[in-house]
Parts: C-alpha cells; structure tokens; sequence
C-alpha cells in the first residue's frame, strides 16, 4: 500500500508541474485533457496495489475509448492518452484475464492483417497495441515491408517504435524491473542493419554492430532473407557492397522529405569539381523574370556572394526541365539552352517587386517533384482592394488568395490536375512547401485570428480530380503577434508515419499522417532574454534514424528527439547556430552565423566533434550545400569548399570550386546547379563519366568467408577471451522440462574429491574430476541448505539438520529439536560450529563434528512476537569462536556467546537504531541511523571510538556499509545526491581522507561490494569498477549488459581473484479467492530468454574470462483448490517475494568454480 502512495505521489507532483507549465507556453493552441492526465496517473498508481485488477481494466478502456486524446506526459510533453496507458501497461500484470483477452485479440487481428497484407490492419494494431507481442510483430513487418521498398528511414521509425515504448516505460515508477521482448534483438538488428546499409562499417554503424555483437552473441533469427546466428550475417553485410542505398531523386527541399540532403551515390568530389572548371554552360536571372533570353556569362560576370544561410529559390530537375517558382507562377528552364517558359500561372500576377518582396522578407520558394511527372506548388494570388489595385505582400490589410496546385508536366505542355484555395478575408496562408507521401499531400497552413496565429496541417488526396480535403489537425503555434514584415514559414518533416510541423516559438508536433490526429507534442516556454535567429529558415526538423532533430528559432537551442513518443533524448544551446544542415554518421551539422558547427548525433556532446573556422574569424555561408559521401559541399562568402564531416578539414583542395558561384547548390544526374538570389547557373557534368542509377538492393548477401567477429565490451580493460567449450569440465543438467518451479532452490557442496547436488528430495554425489554419478538417493523432506565440513556434509530441512559421510552415503548424526513455530530453520556455519535457528526465538550452537548442542540461547520475547518480528540470521556477525551478534527485522542486534543465559540487546547510541556492525578484532564497528560510527568493546559495549560521518539529514535512508580490515575501514554511506565513501584510521579515530570520496552514480548497492587489497571493487552507473584507496583512482574494467542492469550483481572473492554475476530478480505471486475457491499464480523469471547468466572471471586487476551459462528461463506455477473460507466477492492480491525461487549457487575456488542454476550445475575451470 505504502509503495502505491509512493508511486501515486511521485506521478502527481510529475503531472502538477506540468499543467502548471501548459499555462507558460507562448506557443501552445493544443491542450491536455487535465482530467484524463489525472486520472490514468491515479491508474498507473494502483497498479501494484489492491485495485490492480480494476485500474488495469480502466487503462484498457481509455485505451479503447479515447486513445489519441492528448494528456501531459511529462513537463513540456504531450502524448497520446493510448501510448502512456500502454506504456503503464507494461508493468502491470501480464497473466491477468483483461491483458490475455486483449492479447489474444490483437493475435487474431495480426493474423488476419498478415495473411492478407493489409498494411492498414497492421498499422492499427500498433498504434493500440504496442504493448503486446502481436504489436510488436507487426511494428517489425511494418518496418520490413518499408525496408523491401527501399524507405529504410520508415523502416528505422517501425522498428524502433517498440524500443520507444519500452525505454519509457523503464523510466515510470510503477516499473522494478527491466522490460525483456523476444523480439528486441531481432529490432536492434535491423537497426545495426540499415546504419550497415547507409554508411557502410562508419562510425556508429561500428558502435552498433560491436554493441549488438556484445549483447547478443548467440541470438538466432531472421534477417534480409537469411536466417542464422544474426552477428554473422551483420557482419557479412558490413562486407558486402551490394548493400548500399542507391542515388536518391532530388524531389523536395533538402532532397527527400525527411530533409536530410544525402547524396549516397553520385560523382566523386574531384569529378564534381571538373563539372565547375569552365564558367557555367548558362545563367538566367530570376531578379528580372520576364526577360526571355539566358544571359551570357562568363567567369567576370559572377557576383559576391550574399550572407545567407539558405537562399530563397529552389529550383527542382523534372524530366527535361528545370523547375521553379517565384511566389506566383511555375516558370521552366530548358536543361540545354535556359530557355524559359511560364507553365503555370493563375492570370492575376502580383506587382512588379514581389519577388524582392518575398527576397526580403527570407521565404523560401520551393516546389515539390513527384514523379513521374507531377508537381505540385504553393502560391499566392493578391485580391483588389478598395484604393488601390493590388496590396503589398506584406501589409497588415493584404487580402491574398493563396492556392495550392497539383500540376502534369509533360514534355510538350503541362496540364493542371487540381486547385486547393484557402477561403479569402481571413489571413488564412500556405506556409510550407507540398510534402508528398503515399498519395497524399501535406502542408501547413497559418491564419491569424485575434492577435494569435493558427496553424494547422491540411491533408489533402494526391490522385483525386479535384481537391480532396482528407483531414486538418490543429497544430502548437504562436499566442502572440507576429511582425508583419517576419517570415512565418516552417516546412513539415515526414518522420516514419509522421509528419512533424515546427512553430516560431519552438513547438514541434508529430501528426498521424494517416489519422491526422496529433501523436506528441513537445514545447518550450518563452525566454525573454533569448536571441532570437533574426531571418531563421523555414526547415527546422530533420528525421534521422529514428531521431527528430529540431532547431528552435527563438532560443537558439538544438534538441534530439524520440521520434515514436517525443521523448527528449538530449538538448544543447549552441551560441550563434542559424540553420539545420543534415546528419550522417553520428555528426549532427549545424550552419553558424560564422560558420559550421558539428556535434554528437548521439548525445549532442562535444566528442568527435568540430567547428569551423577554428580560430574564431568568421566564414559565413551563402546558400545551403548538401552532403556528398561524406563529404559537405559548402557555399560560404569566399566561396565554394568540402568539409569532411568527420574531421571538419577540408576534403579537397581549396580552389576545386573556384569557378563555382556559391548559392544554393542542387545536383542531379549530369548537371550541378548554383542559385543565389539573382539568378540559376546550371554546370553541366561529363557525360562519358556519368553514374548510372542503380537501384537500392534488399536481397540475400553474397555468403562471407570470414568467421564471426568476437564481442566486444565498451571498456577500458578488454575482456582477454571468452569462456571455451574446454573450460567447463562438466554439467549436470535436471530432467523435468516444465516442472523445475516445483523442483525448488538448487543446493550444492563440494569436499576435496566430491560435489553434493540437492534440489527438492533428489539428492546425488559425482565426481569433482568429470561429474560422473558416485551415488543418489530420495531425501525425505526438501534440502534447504548444505554446507560442507571437511568430508562431512552438513544438510538443512524445514525442521532438522543432518550430517552425511559422503563417501559412504552413511549418515552421521541428526539434529531435530521440539518447536511449534510455522517458520522454516535457518543455518550458519562458524568456524566448526553450526549455528542453527529455529524459526523462532531459540537459537542453538552445535559440534558440527558430532552433532551435540554446545549451547542454546532464548530470545527475551513471546513466541506470538514471532508473527512480525524475526531474527536475521544470514546476517550474522561474527565476532570469535564463542562469540557473534544476530540482527533482527526491528533495527535491534544482540549479542549471542557462550555460557550467557540470553542474548544481550546492544544497545543503541543517542537512542538511534544501529544500520549496521562489523567485527574488528574483539570488538565491534557500528554505523548507526545518525551517521555516526561507534568503535564499542564486546563484553560491555562501551563507546571506545565515535566519528560524526554524514548527518541523517543529508543520507538517503538506506543502510550503509562497513569494509573494515587491520585497523582501518571504509564505510559507504548513500546521501540524497550522492554516495560517500570514507577511509578510517580506527587506531587515532580520525579520518585518513581530508573530505570524502563521493560517488555520483545511483543505485550502488553496496552490500554486494568487496575489499580486496588496497581497492574497493563495485558496480556504478552501468560499469564494473574499482577504486584505489591510496589514490582514488577509478578504473573500469567491463560494462553491464543493458538486459541486467536492474538486476542484483555480486561477486565473490578468493584469494585474490573475483567472480562477478548475476542474481535474478525477486518473484511474484498472485493469489485470488472467490467463493469456495482459492487460485495462486507464481512466477519465477530468472534470466532474460536467449541470454542466459552473465559470469566473470577477474585476476590480477584484468577481466580475464567470460562465459553466459543456459539455463532454464522460467516459468509460472498454479494453484487451483477448494478452501473452507467462502468470498462473495473475489480478494485478489499481489505479492512480491523477497528472494527469486532458482536464485544461483556460486562455489568459487582455486582452481574451480561451481554455478548451481536452475536447471543445470556447472564446473567451470579458471
């Protein structure tokens, strides 16, 4: 219960900062259902609790009901009402009836969408029911279908949609634990696949491939046609050259409609160059359109370069001719001669200016190519006015028409297909360019009403002979007026089944394409302090796998977002940034207002990245280049050069473009164009030399003669080999298939020659040397416990503990005292004494050797105490032979020895509960809940030693931890923000360290930490670590695989060497009573399926070897029986269990290490 008020309280004071933020925001016209926000947070909150069962049902029902209603998310983020319902799903119960039912129908839809390919069908199941593994199949066939078609940006967007939700809903406080699907390698190898396919073996496409390599080495599937180990045809894709994407079509502005300018095959740099050393083979001016005739040129004709990040004209290659627009008419240039012909206008041109006009006020003039031979273009027609014949363009009482046009061009005339015209009188505008995708037309309209401006994306059919209004979708716009004389365009992004549309004030909104209903939006409340990019681009969004990259206007800030949920991956201010360039490789290219800025795909961070100039003068761009290879081709002030995008150093000689005009820069087969803002040069290329389109090719790779690549890890300290096949002496495996959650907790022990193995009642003894069977038997009760003395075996049951001589399978003595207690006994060995629990508040001392009670000591408590109140025996201190403490669940310790008539209580410090003791010498090292540690003498617990460590005010709440040794200690304590090591002399009682050692990662868990020497090993942040106690040296020596970091790691250490791995999760169980009736489901999920237990091997300060051992993944368990309580109405409950049932046995030697699993016993040799 205590827990659900958590969660609830966490997600509400989550929810209250952001409706309070809805109301900062200059930008936003969409709104949260603040009540729905409420209520699924108060769902998500229950669903751990007693009303798990209803808040499920209700999440389902939302998800049903109103699933593209929009709720806060988190500050600054709205998201459909059906994706976080979705993603609260995922930690809720998997097993219950409402999610099978759900399940089971979303199997039958998929099944059905499959077999007959309807993609729409398919499309529908994700967008509700992701959640679920039928959703998720369909998001990968949804990808691989795109992929087939060469759309291998859509495909990324499918494929990693599941990834996205899953990723969220490991950061929501209803979530323990980490979110495993089958189909997540499967997912992840798609990914590495398309980075293959785009750069080849580049930067991040090796990133990718090592780090899938690393988790999932032995991962079988299927992938481009073939099926196999998926790390090796990864890597014959890296290999092969047939997979590479083909020439792309210049079709839109920026190239494509994810606005990512690539240019994957085409000619090389120096080629490209000979294009530009003759003066251009035309120019025609666009300043003066109505002049016929191309002008001569030559090299002295060319003019200084203009300042400007993206020039307005953006003339497009259709068929023979070249295209363009100049705000009211489609003219056409003959690609051979420049000649020029209006092929389209609407008989009312606006005045002589306007095209400086729209020059000055920075719009960009583009058009959109669809082949085979339709465009399609926005333009304005002006209304008379009383007064006057036309108004200017600009003017606040301007009365303007705008259309847009679908048009056929055909080689001897051009035909109008369709006219779209917004209504007259209300401002209303087309803002953006066409963007076209699967028969359907996109583009943001804006209108003024009352001061604010609205903007919505129109949705209009492609093929329909008239125009076809599929849907309109409000999107986040300004609040405030706008200058009259400000460029109000953004042009729309297509991000997988998105269609992202950008505001001045630095919204961003992801639109459903097919639906028109807003999936996300992401907003930014108004700085004003903030400088503003004065003339800033209508292009703002760039989609890159499965990332929306995102400059806003107003603050000056690029931001990298999740492209299926608009979750914010990384933000970065960057000082002077005016422009998007394009993304490859993992470098994010930015123009500056001096030049070009590169960053970090990946982070936004500054590794791997550049600038330019490097030595702070100033290289303004003058056009908008694209990228070449890897290559960019930049127009700057002073010319045309080529930037590696890696190094951000040149790539070519500087002079290679000096004939070249810097503008805006267009490449098509065997032409280059150069526009600036006074006319076109078209360059031609070497015929003889010219690529030839190829298409992109998705087919089976050519087979790879090399052999699988090793994995591996992210690290400083390499890992030197894997575990061979040679190395595991033996396995004993289990029989029992399905059965093992009855078969009980694995217990092993291991004398000189032989290892006892015991699960439930099946109990048998092998050979050290090969694990050959020496002898097995039935045991009469389940083994709880084993421990071996010698060649003595020591086995522990619910009532009793018996000794075996091992060799003859004779038992040697049986200990079974006389208790009513229900709990089952506890064990712990001590030196040669046995120290045995049982289960209530008797303690017993026994001679492991013969079995004999040397003493026995009562707890001063009633046995009705026992029912919540109960000793902790397995942390057990040991001060000496005769002598230990024993903790207990009430923050109380006492102190057990020989001859004392009864346990003595320590007592405790300034009445503050004691968190922890350590034995040091005969004495005891405490740390108690005030931070302070006591050094206190055994006998009389007199305070020898006290030191003030960390106020309670400042610690987390957690217990902290004690490595003492010699007569020093290191004591581990968590605070609020982070964890605080310190060193100290326990001799002079002072610190060794003049201020502590603080530790920023979260989540330490110390207890599982270890001293060996002069280092302090242990696991932070996502690394194996250690840490020198002389010089706090930190050194990584391998990164925990991202399926385990939630998971408990430990470590055992001998003799100077350590064993780290991996213990699974706690189970749950699920118990429902109704009627006569009574029904219990448990689960027992141990490792994430396919992967089995990570296990490492570390000597001399290096990471040595690895292995994952196979074991059984888990099941589930039911109980279904008749009780003789009755219950009208059904009493479920929800229960997690303190411990996983098949949690591992680990026995490390020194020349052998025993793993006990689930279904299996491993001897490993080291």
């Amino acid at each position: 219960m205590l827990k659900s008020l958590g969660i609830v309280a966490r997600l509400v004071i989550i929810l209250s900062a952001g409706l309070f933020n809805c109301c900062l925001f200059a930008q936003q016209s969409i709104q949260s259902d603040k009540e729905l926000t409420s209520k699924i947070t108060q769902l998500a909150g229950s669903l751990t609790g007693k009303d798990a069962k209803v808040s499920q049902e209700n999440l389902f029902k939302i998800i049903e009901t109103n699933p593209d209603a929009m709720v806060m998310n988190t500050k600054n983020h709205l998201i459909r009402a059906s994706w976080i319902c979705q993603v609260f799903l995922l930690g809720s119960d998997k097993n219950s009836q409402e999610f099978t039912k759900h399940e089971a129908n979303y199997k039958k839809q998929f099944d059905v969408a499959k077999t007959q390919k309807d993609l729409h069908g398919l499309y529908e199941i994700v967008r509700n029911g992701l959640y679920c593994k039928s959703g998720i199949d369909a998001s990968l066939l949804l990808g691989d279908r795109a992929f087939e078609q060469s759309k291998i940006e859509e495909a990324e967007y499918w494929w990693n949609l599941p990834i996205a939700l899953y990723s969220e809903a490991q950061q929501k406080p209803n979530l323990d634990k980490p979110l495993f699907f089958e189909q997540l390698p499967l997912l992840k190898a798609r990914l590495v696949a398309s980075s293959l396919i785009r750069d080849g073996l580049g930067k991040i496409a090796k990133e990718r491939f090592d780090q899938f390599a690393s988790e999932f080495p032995k991962e079988e599937g299927a992938l481009a046609s073939k099926r196999g180990n998926l790390v090796k045809t990864l890597e014959e894709f890296s290999q092969s050259k047939s997979f590479r994407l083909s020439r792309i079509d210049w079709t839109s502005h920026a190239i494509t409609n994810e606005r990512n300018p690539i240019i994957a095959q085409g000619p090389t740099v120096h080629e490209l160059g000979n294009w530009c050393a003759t003066p251009p083979a035309w120019k025609t001016s666009i300043a003066t359109i109505d002049n016929d005739e191309p002008d001569a040129v030559s090299a002295k004709s060319l003019l200084a370069p203009q300042k400007s990040p993206d020039l307005p004209c953006h003339p497009l290659q259709v068929g023979s001719r070249i295209m363009f627009q100049d705000g009211s008419r489609l003219i056409s240039f003959d690609v051979v001669s420049g000649a020029k012909t209006i092929v389209y206008d609407p008989n009312e041109m606006f005045p002589k200016g306007n095209l400086n006009q729209q020059l000055r006020l920075g719009r960009s003039m583009t058009l959109t190519f669809c082949p085979p031979n339709r465009v399609l273009v926005t333009l304005d027609k002006p209304i008379k006015n009383k007064g006057r014949i036309f108004a200017p363009v600009a003017n606040d009482i301007l009365d303007c028409e705008s259309f847009l046009a679908c048009l056929e061009v055909n080689p001897d005339a051009t035909r109008l297909l369709w006219e779209a015209k917004l209504p007259t009188g209300d401002n209303s505008r087309f803002e953006s360019d066409p963007l076209v995708h699967e028969g359907r037309v996109f583009v943001l309209v804006s209108q003024k009403v009352s001061g604010r401006e609205v903007s919505k994306v129109h949705c209009y059919n492609l093929n329909a002979g008239t125009p076809d209004l599929l849907w309109s979708c409000e999107v986040a716009s300004e609040t405030t007026a706008v200058q009259l004389e400000e460029n109000k365009q953004a042009f729309l992004t297509l991000a997988g089944s998105l269609v992202v549309a950008t505001s001045r004030g630095g919204s961003v909104t992801a639109v459903d394409q097919r639906t028109g209903k807003t999936v996300w939006l992401r907003l930014v409340a108004p700085n004003e302090n903030a400088r503003a990019i004065k003339t800033p681009t209508p292009l703002r969004a760039i989609f890159h796998e499965a990332m929306v990259y995102h400059l806003n206007p107003r603050n000056r800030v690029v931001q990298a977002l999740d492209s299926g949920s608009g979750t914010l991956v990384w933000t970065r201010d960057v000082e002077n940034v005016n422009q998007l360039i394009a993304v490859k490789d993992g470098v994010l290219l930015l123009g500056t207002e001096n030049g070009l800025r590169a960053l970090n795909a990946t982070n936004g961070l500054d590794s791997h990245a550049w600038s330019i100039p490097a030595d702070g003068s100033s290289l303004p761009s003058a056009g908008r280049g694209f990228i070449l290879g890897n290559n960019y081709i930049w127009p700057t002030v002073k010319g045309v050069f080529v930037v590696d995008m890696k190094t951000g150093l040149p790539a070519a000689d500087l002079s290679l473009f000096h004939r070249l005009q810097p503008g805006n820069l267009f490449l098509f087969d065997d032409f280059l164009l150069s526009v600036d803002r006074n006319a076109i040069r078209m360059y031609p290329g070497n015929k003889a030399g010219k690529s030839k389109k190829q298409n992109a090719v998705f087919l089976a790779p050519q087979a790879s003669k090399n052999e699988e690549i090793k994995a591996q890890l992210p690290n400083e300290k390499s890992v030197k080999q894997d575990w061979k096949v040679g190395d595991i002496k033996w396995v004993i495996r289990q029989t029992g298939g399905g059965k093992l959650f009855d078969q009980g907790l694995v217990q092993i022990a291991k004398t000189s020659n032989l290892t006892a193995i015991a699960r439930s009642q099946d109990f048998k003894v092998v050979r050290n040397s090969d694990g050959s069977l020496l002898w097995e038997t039935k045991l009469r009760d389940v083994c709880t416990w084993m421990k071996a003395q010698g060649d003595t075996l020591l086995l522990g049951f619910e009532k009793s503990v018996i000794a075996f001589d091992l060799k003859k399978g004779a038992e040697l003595w049986r200990f079974t005292p006389t208790n009513n207690s229900a709990n089952p006994f506890g064990f712990v060995v001590l030196g040669d004494k046995l120290i045995c629990h049982d289960g209530s508040w008797k303690i017993y001392c026994l001679d492991s050797n013969n079995g004999k009670v040397l003493f026995e000591s009562q707890f001063p408590f009633f046995e009705s105490d026992f029912s919540d109140h109960h000793l902790n025996l397995q942390e057990m201190v040991s001060i000496n032979q005769n002598a230990f403490i024993v903790p207990d669940n009430k923050n109380n310790y006492w102190y057990v020895e020989k001859g004392g008539s009864q346990p003595r209580c320590v007592p405790r410090l300034d009445d503050s509960p004691w968190e922890t003791m350590a034995p040091v010498r005969d004495n005891i090292l405490a740390l108690n809940s005030d931070g302070n540690l006591c050094l206190l003498e055994s006998k009389g617990f007199q305070c020898i030693m006290k030191i003030a460590l960390l106020p309670a005010s400042l610690k987390s709440g957690k217990s902290g931890t004690i490595f003492a040794f010699n007569n020093q200690a290191v004591v581990g304590v968590e605070g609020n923000t982070a964890t605080f090591l310190f060193f100290i002399d326990l001799t002079k009682g002072s610190h060794i360290w003049d201020k502590p050692f603080l530790i920023f990662e979260k989540n330490l868990n110390l207890d599982a930490w270890r001293l060996l020497g002069d280092n302090l090993y242990g696991f932070a942040g996502s690394y194996f670590k250690s840490w020198n106690l002389n010089t706090k040296q930190e050194t990584k020596y391998f990164k925990l695989s991202p399926d385990f970091l939630l998971y408990d790691w430990r470590m055992n250490v001998h003799e100077g060497e350590i064993l780290v791995w991996v213990s699974p999760p706690s189970c749950t169980k699920i118990t429902i009573k109704l009627g006569a009736w009574f029904l219990a489901w448990s689960s027992d999920g141990i490792y994430p399926k396919g992967k089995g237990m990570p296990l490492y091997f570390l000597s001399h300060g290096d990471v040595q070897k690895r292995v994952f051992l196979e074991t059984y993944a888990g099941g589930a368990h039911w109980v279904f029986k008749a009780v003789n309580d009755f219950h009208l109405f059904p009493e479920v409950s929800f229960v997690k269990e303190v411990s996983a049932i098949h949690s591992p046995v680990i026995l490390f030697e020194k020349n052998d290490v025993l793993v006990g699993l689930a279904s299996e016993v491993y001897c490993l040799a080291h």
